[in-house]
């Protein structure tokens, strides 16, 4: 929560408004949910980050 605040904080003291949302982006139905409610809510998207990623654990020795 402190990374999030650190980069809410001057915008929202700027006036703007900051939502952070999560939503698992490798299904499509939660994408498009999660884009439908940002426009719902603020009239548009200006910006989306989707820091995915996967990890896959597998053992380092050979078969």
């Amino acid at each position: 929560m402190a990374r999030t605040k650190s980069a809410r904080e001057p915008i929202e003291k700027e006036g703007g408004t900051v939502a952070f949302l999560r939503c698992d982006v490798s299904d499509e139905a939660q994408v498009e949910a999660l884009v439908g409610a940002t426009v719902s809510a603020f009239g548009n998207l200006d910006f989306a980050s989707w820091p995915a990623g996967t990890v896959r654990r597998a053992s380092t020795r050979s078969r």
